[in-house]
Protein backbone atom coordinates (compact mmCIF):
# COMPACT_ATOMS: atom_id res chain seq x y z
CA UNK A 1 0.00 0.00 0.00
CA UNK A 2 1.11 3.25 -0.88
CA UNK A 3 1.43 5.99 1.45
CA UNK A 4 -1.38 8.66 0.10
CA UNK A 5 -3.41 5.34 -0.01
CA UNK A 6 -2.77 4.10 3.50
CA UNK A 7 -3.13 8.09 4.66
CA UNK A 8 -6.56 8.87 2.85
CA UNK A 9 -8.00 5.14 3.95
CA UNK A 10 -7.67 5.74 7.28
CA UNK A 11 -8.64 9.07 7.71
CA UNK A 12 -11.96 9.03 8.15
CA UNK A 13 -12.32 6.30 11.13
CA UNK A 14 -9.42 7.58 12.58
CA UNK A 15 -11.10 10.82 13.16
CA UNK A 16 -14.24 9.40 14.42
CA UNK A 17 -12.34 7.06 16.43
CA UNK A 18 -9.95 9.91 18.22
CA UNK A 19 -13.21 12.31 19.32
CA UNK A 20 -15.52 8.72 20.38
CA UNK A 21 -14.59 9.65 23.93
CA UNK A 22 -15.55 13.36 23.99
CA UNK A 23 -19.27 13.04 24.95
CA UNK A 24 -19.14 9.75 26.52
CA UNK A 25 -20.71 9.75 29.59
CA UNK A 26 -17.54 8.57 31.85
CA UNK A 27 -16.24 11.49 29.79
CA UNK A 28 -19.01 13.86 30.85
CA UNK A 29 -18.91 12.62 34.84
CA UNK A 30 -14.88 13.29 35.04
CA UNK A 31 -15.65 16.72 33.64
CA UNK A 32 -18.63 17.26 36.23
CA UNK A 33 -15.93 16.17 39.04
CA UNK A 34 -14.09 19.49 37.94
CA UNK A 35 -17.15 21.45 37.67
CA UNK A 36 -17.35 21.70 34.16
CA UNK A 37 -19.86 20.22 31.63
CA UNK A 38 -19.12 18.51 28.88
CA UNK A 39 -18.83 21.22 26.47
CA UNK A 40 -16.05 22.81 28.77
CA UNK A 41 -14.30 20.38 29.61
CA UNK A 42 -14.11 19.55 25.63
CA UNK A 43 -12.59 23.08 25.43
CA UNK A 44 -10.49 23.47 28.36
CA UNK A 45 -9.58 19.68 28.13
CA UNK A 46 -8.48 19.57 24.71
CA UNK A 47 -7.28 23.52 24.56
CA UNK A 48 -5.51 22.81 27.98
CA UNK A 49 -2.69 20.74 26.28
CA UNK A 50 -1.34 24.09 25.09
CA UNK A 51 -1.06 25.21 29.17
CA UNK A 52 -2.27 28.29 30.54
CA UNK A 53 -2.67 30.31 27.49
CA UNK A 54 -4.29 32.96 26.60
CA UNK A 55 -7.83 32.65 24.74
CA UNK A 56 -6.49 33.62 21.39
CA UNK A 57 -3.57 30.79 21.26
CA UNK A 58 -6.52 28.16 21.56
CA UNK A 59 -8.33 29.65 18.93
CA UNK A 60 -5.54 29.43 16.46
CA UNK A 61 -4.39 25.88 17.35
CA UNK A 62 -9.00 25.03 17.44
CA UNK A 63 -8.66 26.41 13.77
CA UNK A 64 -12.33 25.73 12.89
CA UNK A 65 -14.20 26.98 15.49
CA UNK A 66 -16.05 30.02 15.50
CA UNK A 67 -13.44 32.44 17.29
CA UNK A 68 -15.99 34.08 19.79
CA UNK A 69 -16.97 31.03 20.79
CA UNK A 70 -13.70 29.17 21.32
CA UNK A 71 -12.76 32.68 23.60
CA UNK A 72 -15.60 32.62 25.51
CA UNK A 73 -15.80 28.89 26.47
CA UNK A 74 -11.83 29.18 27.30
CA UNK A 75 -12.06 32.45 29.21
CA UNK A 76 -15.42 31.29 31.13
CA UNK A 77 -13.57 27.73 32.22
CA UNK A 78 -10.47 29.24 33.39
CA UNK A 79 -12.26 31.00 36.02
CA UNK A 80 -13.74 27.51 36.95
CA UNK A 81 -10.33 25.09 36.85
CA UNK A 82 -6.50 24.99 35.85
CA UNK A 83 -6.18 24.06 32.46
CA UNK A 84 -3.26 22.31 32.91
CA UNK A 85 -5.37 19.95 35.26
CA UNK A 86 -8.24 19.73 33.45
CA UNK A 87 -5.96 18.46 30.30
CA UNK A 88 -4.28 15.43 32.33
CA UNK A 89 -7.91 14.80 33.37
CA UNK A 90 -9.01 14.83 29.48
CA UNK A 91 -6.07 12.62 28.88
CA UNK A 92 -7.29 10.28 31.47
CA UNK A 93 -10.96 10.31 30.38
CA UNK A 94 -9.39 9.30 27.00
CA UNK A 95 -7.66 6.58 27.95
CA UNK A 96 -10.36 5.39 30.64
CA UNK A 97 -12.87 5.65 27.72
CA UNK A 98 -10.26 3.32 25.88
CA UNK A 99 -9.37 0.37 28.93
CA UNK A 100 -13.72 0.56 28.93
CA UNK A 101 -13.72 -0.38 25.13
CA UNK A 102 -11.02 -2.31 23.69
CA UNK A 103 -8.91 -5.52 24.21
CA UNK A 104 -5.18 -5.92 24.09
CA UNK A 105 -4.73 -7.83 21.12
CA UNK A 106 -1.41 -8.83 18.75
CA UNK A 107 -3.02 -6.27 16.14
CA UNK A 108 -3.40 -3.49 18.60
CA UNK A 109 0.49 -4.13 19.82
CA UNK A 110 1.96 -3.73 16.18
CA UNK A 111 -0.39 -0.72 15.70
CA UNK A 112 1.54 1.25 18.34
CA UNK A 113 4.41 0.32 17.18
CA UNK A 114 3.87 1.82 13.67
CA UNK A 115 1.62 4.65 14.75
CA UNK A 116 4.45 6.08 17.67
CA UNK A 117 6.71 5.97 14.67
CA UNK A 118 3.99 8.37 12.70
CA UNK A 119 3.70 10.52 15.22
CA UNK A 120 7.01 11.01 16.38
CA UNK A 121 7.60 12.15 12.72
CA UNK A 122 5.24 14.77 13.28
CA UNK A 123 7.06 17.90 12.80
CA UNK A 124 7.52 19.80 15.98
CA UNK A 125 6.49 23.64 16.47
CA UNK A 126 4.10 24.11 13.50
CA UNK A 127 1.29 21.82 15.13
CA UNK A 128 0.75 23.46 18.73
CA UNK A 129 -2.17 20.40 19.86
CA UNK A 130 0.36 17.44 18.83
CA UNK A 131 2.67 19.05 20.67
CA UNK A 132 0.65 19.60 23.34
CA UNK A 133 -0.46 15.81 23.33
CA UNK A 134 2.85 14.49 22.51
CA UNK A 135 4.28 15.68 26.01
CA UNK A 136 1.99 13.55 27.59
CA UNK A 137 3.73 10.36 28.60
CA UNK A 138 2.08 7.31 26.73
CA UNK A 139 0.64 4.52 28.98
CA UNK A 140 2.04 1.17 29.97
CA UNK A 141 -1.21 -0.20 28.78
CA UNK A 142 -1.28 -1.24 24.83
CA UNK A 143 -4.94 -0.88 24.67
CA UNK A 144 -4.83 2.73 26.36
CA UNK A 145 -1.23 3.54 24.23
CA UNK A 146 -3.22 2.75 21.25
CA UNK A 147 -5.95 5.28 21.56
CA UNK A 148 -3.72 7.63 22.71
CA UNK A 149 -2.16 7.84 19.46
CA UNK A 150 -5.19 7.77 17.61
CA UNK A 151 -6.23 10.93 19.20
CA UNK A 152 -2.55 11.92 18.58
CA UNK A 153 -3.13 11.18 14.73
CA UNK A 154 -6.70 12.40 14.46
CA UNK A 155 -4.92 16.07 15.91
CA UNK A 156 -2.57 15.20 13.21
CA UNK A 157 -5.19 14.94 9.97
CA UNK A 158 -6.67 18.50 12.00
CA UNK A 159 -3.85 20.63 11.81
CA UNK A 160 -2.53 19.60 8.18
CA UNK A 161 -6.04 20.39 7.35
CA UNK A 162 -6.13 23.27 8.98
CA UNK A 163 -2.98 24.17 6.89
CA UNK A 164 -4.25 22.83 3.23
CA UNK A 165 -7.27 25.12 3.55
CA UNK A 166 -5.87 27.66 4.60
CA UNK A 167 -2.92 27.71 1.59
CA UNK A 168 -5.83 27.30 -0.57
CA UNK A 169 -7.58 30.69 0.42
CA UNK A 170 -10.53 29.12 2.05
CA UNK A 171 -12.05 30.14 5.37
CA UNK A 172 -12.99 27.49 8.24
CA UNK A 173 -16.34 28.67 8.00
CA UNK A 174 -16.44 27.95 4.10
CA UNK A 175 -14.71 24.99 4.47
CA UNK A 176 -17.28 23.45 6.70
CA UNK A 177 -20.19 24.84 4.97
CA UNK A 178 -18.76 23.07 1.19
CA UNK A 179 -18.26 19.75 3.47
CA UNK A 180 -22.15 19.81 4.17
CA UNK A 181 -24.48 18.49 6.81
CA UNK A 182 -25.04 19.61 10.78
CA UNK A 183 -21.19 20.61 10.08
CA UNK A 184 -21.67 24.21 9.90
CA UNK A 185 -23.56 24.79 13.04
CA UNK A 186 -21.56 21.67 15.14
CA UNK A 187 -18.61 24.32 14.98
CA UNK A 188 -20.56 27.36 16.22
CA UNK A 189 -20.89 29.27 12.93
CA UNK A 190 -24.16 31.04 11.88
CA UNK A 191 -24.83 34.06 9.95
CA UNK A 192 -25.60 34.37 6.03
CA UNK A 193 -24.94 31.41 3.80
CA UNK A 194 -21.63 31.23 2.32
CA UNK A 195 -21.48 31.70 -1.47
CA UNK A 196 -21.16 28.40 -2.87
CA UNK A 197 -19.44 28.97 -6.30
CA UNK A 198 -17.45 26.01 -8.47
CA UNK A 199 -14.25 27.88 -7.76
CA UNK A 200 -15.27 27.45 -4.14
CA UNK A 201 -16.07 23.64 -4.53
CA UNK A 202 -12.84 22.79 -6.60
CA UNK A 203 -10.38 23.92 -4.02
CA UNK A 204 -12.17 22.50 -1.12
CA UNK A 205 -11.44 19.12 -3.32
CA UNK A 206 -7.63 20.32 -3.30
CA UNK A 207 -7.35 20.98 0.17
CA UNK A 208 -7.89 17.28 0.63
CA UNK A 209 -5.37 16.05 -1.35
CA UNK A 210 -3.12 18.64 0.22
CA UNK A 211 -4.01 17.37 3.74
CA UNK A 212 -2.61 13.88 2.29
CA UNK A 213 0.48 15.32 0.77
CA UNK A 214 1.14 17.44 4.29
CA UNK A 215 1.13 14.17 6.05
CA UNK A 216 3.10 11.80 3.64
CA UNK A 217 6.43 12.88 5.79
CA UNK A 218 4.83 11.43 9.34
CA UNK A 219 3.96 8.29 7.19
CA UNK A 220 7.05 8.05 4.61
CA UNK A 221 8.95 6.60 7.99
CA UNK A 222 6.56 3.33 8.16
CA UNK A 223 7.68 0.44 6.08
CA UNK A 224 5.33 -2.24 4.55
CA UNK A 225 4.84 -4.52 7.61
CA UNK A 226 4.35 -1.26 9.83
CA UNK A 227 1.91 0.12 7.05
CA UNK A 228 0.27 -2.64 6.87
CA UNK A 229 -0.07 -2.68 10.94
CA UNK A 230 -0.79 0.36 11.23
CA UNK A 231 -4.39 0.11 8.85
CA UNK A 232 -5.08 -3.34 10.56
CA UNK A 233 -4.91 -1.71 14.16
CA UNK A 234 -7.39 0.90 12.76
CA UNK A 235 -9.74 -1.68 11.33
CA UNK A 236 -9.63 -3.36 14.39
CA UNK A 237 -10.11 -0.59 16.08
CA UNK A 238 -12.72 1.03 14.05
CA UNK A 239 -15.23 -2.37 14.65
CA UNK A 240 -15.06 -2.81 18.36
CA UNK A 241 -16.13 0.93 18.41
CA UNK A 242 -18.90 0.23 16.18
CA UNK A 243 -17.55 2.56 13.63
CA UNK A 244 -18.02 2.28 9.56
CA UNK A 245 -14.40 1.00 8.35
CA UNK A 246 -15.66 0.40 4.87
CA UNK A 247 -13.33 3.36 4.08
CA UNK A 248 -11.12 1.60 5.52
CA UNK A 249 -9.36 0.05 2.29
CA UNK A 250 -7.21 -2.83 1.52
Amino acid sequence: MDTASLIDSTAAPIHELGGAFYYAPATAKRGESLGLDVFMFYGLGRGGVLGDVDADDVVKAFRWFSPTVVRAQWNEGRELADPATVALAYVEAARAYARSTFTETEVLRAFCLAASETVAAAPSGRWPLVDGYRAFELPEDCVARAYQLVVILREMRGAAHGDAVEELGLSPAEAHFLTGGDTFELYAYDGGDVPVTDELIERRALAEDRTTALLVPCYDVLDEDRRIALLEGVRELAATADIDVEDVAD
